[in-house]
């Protein structure tokens, strides 16, 4: 038979029906290997189905075909019951071991593979080790298997709407473990690994929240680790300390990472800013250093770090002007050498507690009079208490045991309790001015930053909470334009097709301010932005719009 190249394959492949490819696979060796490149460069298993998946793999060629590998975790199960009592500190325990021991077998047999790839190195399998380097990117959850977004054959929104119902359905659906953060242990003792390249953790919505310095932990396991897109929850507002130390500890745990081969980083660190703007908010900086935000240094030092080519911060994220630039910066300059794209989703509120808009003094507060409130009704003693039990908050002098199922007794929620503490009732919008006292010291910094980055393409910084007071500012390189922004824009800002294709083969800063925002930008920031490029002889130009 003719042997034909690999490409061809591959392209007959491509367009036969899915339905298909079985049948190919059977045709000869050949046909076989081009169906798996095919058929299992995805792949997502349970953690129940470990050993099948090891089984499968069990050939180095067919290790090599794998680029995507979704890896879920299954949790123990709790009961029907169960569904309406919020998690205790047995479940947690139970949960983070199942979790811990899920890793570290995955990795352990990902270890094995790198082990056996370099003791089969004598020629003919030498190119599988350097194939297998860096190709896979792991995709992380977990679940139990009546978590509302897991639930098989259900229809959840009929339950939901069950509970609602005068002694209808008890359940607290994803409030059960909306308060607990799953852990991952014993980190420094996982095998290293140096197939997996790229690290994601799904999104928040619904799902089991895994505290970030976890994950900087596993990530600190693999060598080759070049993508991370990591979505970490910092939106806890009934217990303040347990926010502070999470921030801290994820801040810590960032000096571990491998630096050196990071390329590409998206970070979601989630935080919801209460819509009522009465809502005084706590400090999320811990007490023992309460002008220290240990977070935003640590993504400083993450954001220099000298491979990196893509930084992404969104949530919308609560940073610090030091993120840009630190207040005491070491001995050495910093300088971001290879940084092409760095996009700020920023949170209108800041780690000290403070938010970066005001009342515009020139609105009336008839509206929004704090003191004659008359929507909320004070809150009572016996509020406090259904409060305590709707948040799932334990007794300090209950022991790990006595929390267990003994009781059959369903938690209540009182969401409107909930809500009423957490600002998100009742709305009260009058926050539309910014703050320059506090907005002007980051763009400040931002400025000083992008005159370190050589190999700036886009430096974005977005604040957004209403249409017509969000401030989007961006700096861009020739050609570029701003993440989101139709073309058509530049055009009726520029004056001209002819016009704005002239300043795009300029550097230039693209600033969007709502009109209710009441911001102008102030000279010694104009001067700062015109700085930029200066060193080169470049011009810089500054587009202001004010949107409508």
């Amino acid at each position: 038979m003719v042997e034909l190249p690999v490409e061809l394959f591959d392209i007959i492949a491509s367009f036969s029906h899915t339905s298909d490819l079985p049948r190919l696979s059977t045709v000869s060796r050949a046909w076989q290997s081009t169906v798996e490149r095919f058929t299992m460069r995805e792949i997502h298993i349970k953690s129940t189905d470990l050993q099948d998946f090891s089984n499968v793999f069990v050939h180095p060629n067919r290790r090599a075909t794998l680029i995507n590998l979704s890896y879920d975790v299954v949790l123990p199960a709790y009961s029907e019951r169960q569904c309406a009592r919020f998690e205790t500190g047995q479940d947690k325990q139970r949960n983070n071991e199942t979790l811990t021991d899920a890793v570290h077998s995955l990795f352990s047999l990902l270890h094995s593979w790198d082990k056996e790839a370099t003791i089969q190195s004598d020629g003919t399998l030498g190119y599988e080790r350097t194939e297998a380097a860096g190709r896979i990117l792991l995709t992380l959850d977990a679940h139990s298997p009546l978590d509302p977004d897991r639930r098989e054959h259900v229809d959840v929104r009929a339950q939901r709407l069950e509970t609602l119902l005068p002694n209808g359905r008890k359940d607290l659906f994803e409030h059960r473990y909306e308060r607990s953060f799953l852990r991952i242990l014993r980190c420094e003792e996982l095998s290293a690994v140096s197939c997996i390249r790229g690290f994601e953790v799904k999104k928040l919505c619904h799902r089991r929240r895994i505290e970030g310095a976890s994950l900087v932990g596993v990530a600190a396991k693999l060598p080759n680790l070049d993508t991370i897109v990591w979505a970490i929850n910092d939106d806890e507002k009934f217990h303040e300390a347990v926010r502070q130390q999470n921030r801290f500890d994820f801040a810590e745990s960032l000096a571990t990472l491998p630096l050196q081969s990071l390329k590409r980083v998206d970070l979601t660190i989630f935080n919801r800013a209460p819509h009522n703007q009465y809502f005084k908010l706590p400090s999320a900086l811990l007490p023992s250093a309460p002008s220290t935000d240990h977070l935003s240094l640590s993504l400083h030092a993450l954001s220099l770090s000298p491979n990196l080519t893509h930084l992404r911060l969104r949530g919308e994220i609560v940073l610090s002007p030091c993120f840009f630039w630190p207040q005491n910066p070491t001995t050495t300059t910093p300088i971001w050498p290879h940084l092409q794209y760095l996009d700020v989703f920023l949170n209108i509120t800041t780690p000290e507690g403070n938010w970066l808009y005001v009342r515009d003094p020139e609105d009336s507060d008839d509206d929004d009079d704090e003191d004659e409130d008359d929507d909320v009704e004070p809150l009572t003693v016996f509020d406090l208490l259904e409060l305590a039990d709707s948040l799932g908050i334990e007794n300090e002098n209950e022991t790990v045991s006595k929390q267990s199922n003994d009781s059959e007794l369903p938690h209540s929620f009182s969401w409107f309790l909930q809500s009423r503490l957490d600002g998100s009732i009742p709305e009260r919008y009058f926050r539309k001015k910014v703050d320059v006292e506090r907005l002007n010291p980051m763009l400040m910094a931002m400025a000083r930053a992008a005159r370190q980055m050589p190999a700036i393409r886009r430096l974005g910084l977005r604040l957004h909470q209403y249409s017509f007071s969000e401030v989007d500012v961006y700096f861009l390189a020739r050609g570029g334009q701003p993440e989101g922004v139709i073309p058509e824009w530049f055009e009726a800002n520029a004056g001209g097709e002819e016009e704005e294709r002239m300043a795009r083969t300029k550097k230039r800063w693209v600033i969007m301010i709502g009109e209710e925002a009441k911001w102008s930008v102030p000279n010694k920031l104009k001067a700062a932005w015109k700085s930029v490029g200066a060193e080169d002889g470049d011009e810089v130009l500054i587009e202001i719009e004010y949107t409508q």
